[in-house]
């Protein structure tokens, strides 16, 4: 009787023409990472993170290309594991975190380019400058 049930539970799932809708999600910090890396002077690569941040995420699993993500970079959050390297960043030698506390990033596009990858363009604004950036996500 159980595996009738079951049956007629999974049939009934399958025969609607149901879409999904996009659903919103605030990032869960927890499980969350704002990390990046760079080249300096061509001798190593730097990681770093921002510890405060907030957006939201728009994900469309149907649709991919429908999805968005919005965020805002608390600058002063900064930590590239070397407390002078993080001293001048926030100087006006790079973020000017005084004048420009935050930063901020709007996609514009989103595909999927590996079974649990993104690829995600948008505008990113640094010091009320905005410059496309394309994002990596898993």
């Amino acid at each position: 009787m159980i595996r009738i049930a079951a049956s007629a539970f999974a049939l009934s799932l399958l025969a609607g023409t149901a879409v999904a809708e996009p659903v919103a999600f605030d990032f869960d910090k927890s499980h969350a990472n704002l990390a990046f890396s760079y080249n300096h002077l061509g001798y190593s690569t730097t990681e770093g993170r921002f510890g405060e941040w907030d957006g939201t995420l728009l994900i469309d699993k149907e649709t991919p290309a429908d999805s968005t993500v919005e965020f805002t970079i608390d600058v002063s959050s900064i930590d590239t594991f070397f407390a002078d390297r993080d001293k001048h960043f926030l100087s006006a030698d790079f973020f000017n975190a005084e004048a420009f506390p935050t930063a901020a990033f709007k996609s514009t596009k989103v595909e999927q380019v590996g079974e649990n990858q993104l690829e995600v363009t948008g505008d990113l604004t640094i010091k009320d400058i905005t410059k496309p950036a394309t994002l990596q996500v898993t």
